[in-house]
C-alpha cells in the first residue's frame, strides 16, 4: 500500500488539474438546418451541428453536399444512331435527353454560410445538364460519304453464301476518326463451326479450294 500512496496521489492531482483547466463542455446546440433541394428536404442538426471554435459548424459538410448532389443528379442521356440495312431509311437517330447536378463544392459553401447566419433553411436549386452528343450532331455527320460495288454473279453459290456471311458481319461497323479497322477481326474466322463453305481461294498466288472463299 505504500508504494500505491504516490501513484494515488498524482492521480488525483491530475484529475483536479483536468477539473480545473481550461476544458469546456459546450452545451448541446437545438439549431437545424433544412435544406431544400428539387423538392427534396435534408435536414442537419446536432450532433451533426455542432459547436466549434468559431462557433456552430456542420461536421463533414463537403461529404454531406457531395450526398445531396450525388442523390439529385440524374445523367444526361447522349442522343445514339442505330442502323438498319433492311430499312428504307438505315439510320435512326434517337434525341437525347437533358439531366441534372448540383455543384457540390458551391452546396458546401452555402450551407457553411447559412449556419454561420444563422438561417432555418436553405433553398438551392439543380442546372440543367446538357448530353455530350445531340441529335444535330449526328444529322450533320451521318450521310453517304462513299459507294463502291463489284459484280460476282458469275461466282459460285459457296462463294456467294461466303460473301453473304462476312458481308452481313461488316455490316454496320462503325470506325472511329483516326480509328483502325481489320476485316479478320470483325469478320472472325472463317471455318465450317462458323457456317461458312468451301469455295476457291488464292494461297501461294495459285487457285485451290478452301473453306471461306
Amino acid at each position: 500500500m505504500k508504494l500505491l500512496r504516490p501513484c494515488l496521489a498524482a492521480a488525483l492531482a491530475v484529475a483536479v488539474w483536468l477539473v480545473g483547466s481550461a476544458f469546456v463542455v459546450l452545451p448541446r446546440t437545438e439549431y437545424s438546418l433544412t435544406v431544400i433541394a428539387d423538392g427534396r428536404r435534408y435536414v442537419f442538426a446536432y450532433p451533426e451541428i455542432d459547436f466549434g471554435p468559431d462557433g456552430l459548424y456542420l461536421k463533414g459538410a463537403a461529404e454531406a453536399a457531395q450526398r445531396i448532389a450525388a442523390d439529385l443528379m440524374v445523367r444526361p442521356v447522349d442522343a445514339a444512331v442505330r442502323f438498319d440495312p433492311s430499312s428504307p431509311q438505315p439510320f435512326t437517330i434517337t434525341d437525347g435527353r437533358d439531366g441534372k447536378e448540383i455543384d457540390a463544392a458551391a452546396l458546401e459553401a452555402e450551407m457553411t454560410a447559412a449556419i454561420a447566419r444563422g438561417d432555418a433553411t436553405l433553398a438551392v436549386h439543380s442546372v440543367v445538364a446538357k448530353p455530350t452528343v445531340t441529335a444535330e450532331n449526328l444529322r450533320e455527320c451521318t450521310f453517304v460519304r462513299a459507294r463502291f460495288w463489284t459484280d460476282y454473279e458469275s461466282s459460285s453459290e459457296e462463294r456467294k453464301h461466303n460473301i453473304s456471311l462476312a458481308a452481313a458481319a461488316l455490316s454496320g461497323t462503325v470506325v472511329e476518326p483516326g480509328g483502325e479497322f481489320s476485316f479478320n477481326l470483325r469478320v472472325g474466322k472463317r471455318t465450317r463451326e462458323r457456317g461458312y463453305e468451301e469455295a476457291k481461294v488464292i494461297y501461294e498466288g495459285k487457285y485451290t479450294q478452301g473453306v471461306g472463299g
